[in-house]
C-alpha cells in the first residue's frame, strides 16, 4: 500500500522526517486517517515516537502520491539534565526572644 522512501532526523531538534509514496496500481481504493497512516509506518519497522504533523491519506488520483510525516524521536535527548541528589545542607536555629522588655523607670 505505502512504501518509504526516506527516513531523515534533524539534529537540531530531534524530529524524525518519514517521506513514502502511496502505491496507486492497487485495485481498491484506501483512504487512511493520520493515525492509522503513523500505526503503519511503526509496523512497517521504522522506530519514531509521537506524531507531529501528517494527513490523510489516499490513493484516489486527486490526492498527491507522495506525503511526509514528522515524528518525535523516541530516544532520549542526551542534553536533558539528569536530578542528582544534593548533599543535606545543616540549618542552624536562632532562638527569638519572645518577651518585651520591661520599661523600667530610673531612679
Amino acid at each position: 500500500m505505502i512504501e518509504i522512501i526516506e527516513k531523515t532526523t534533524d539534529k537540531d531538534t530531534g524530529n524524525v522526517s518519514v517521506s513514502f509514496r502511496v502505491d496507486r496500481n492497487q485495485k481498491n481504493i484506501f483512504k487512511w486517517t493520520r493515525t492509522k497512516t503513523a500505526n503503519q509506518i511503526r509496523a512497517m519497522g521504522v522506530d519514531v515516537g509521537e506524531m507531529l504533523s501528517g494527513e490523510d491519506v489516499c490513493n484516489k488520483p486527486n490526492f498527491p502520491s507522495q506525503y511526509i510525516f514528522v515524528f518525535k524521536s523516541n530516544k532520549l535527548d542526551p542534553k536533558q539534565e539528569k536530578d542528582i541528589d544534593k548533599p543535606e545542607e545543616t540549618v542552624i536555629l536562632k532562638k527569638t526572644r519572645s518577651r518585651k522588655p520591661k520599661k523600667t523607670t530610673g531612679g
